[in-house]
């Protein structure tokens, strides 16, 4: 089985969380998506960090996402405004710290990034602000580049890095904000 079938219910299970289904409304109002923005900031950095430190990104430069969260971020709350950082993101940012190995590495950034380019062009024009974060360039290559990074082994540390998300989403959805 391939990696995204062995990861296959994780990833039903996060799509159909009530934070999922927020964003993909289209009705999500500034201050949820800026939270939710800056969690991803904080993730995407430790990510960043971790993928350099491998040299995960030297035949990707177009895929890191770091600044273009921050820019968006930015957009919808200026640069003055801080959310606090929830404590599932904490422990996530943590946990991909102190990870010890590309393959676990990749598993994380698997979730994340191939999300962002698979579901991001259809989140993109259903969020607040301009969405810089989703888009790529040359988007073909590159997930066809960050692919063949991919074994079907990094399934166990993948599932890890659905919990965790799901996780942040759940905490997500019990600071949003209803209108």
């Amino acid at each position: 089985m391939s990696l995204r079938e062995l990861t296959s219910v994780k990833h039903k299970e996060i799509e159909d969380m009530p934070f999922t289904q927020y964003m993909l409304s289209g009705k999500i109002n500034e201050e949820d998506y800026a939270k939710y923005l800056y969690q991803m900031i904080d993730l995407y950095q430790a990510m960043e960090e971790m993928a350099s430190k491998f040299n995960i990104l030297d035949d990707m430069p177009d895929l890191p996402r770091y600044y273009y969260l921050k820019h968006d971020y930015e957009e919808l709350v200026g640069q003055n405004i801080q959310h606090p950082i929830l404590p599932s993101t904490a422990e996530y940012c943590s946990y991909i710290r102190n990870l010890s190995s590309v393959e676990d590495v990749l598993a994380h950034m698997y979730v994340r990034y191939m999300g962002d380019m698979a579901g991001g062009q259809q989140i993109k024009k259903l969020v607040p602000g301009s969405g810089s974060f989703y888009d790529f360039k040359d988007m073909r290559n590159l997930l066809m580049t960050f692919r063949m990074k991919l074994k079907d082994n990094m399934a166990d540390e993948a599932i890890k890095a659905f919990n965790f998300n799901i996780a942040i989403t759940r905490q997500l959805q019990d600071t949003r904000i209803f209108t």
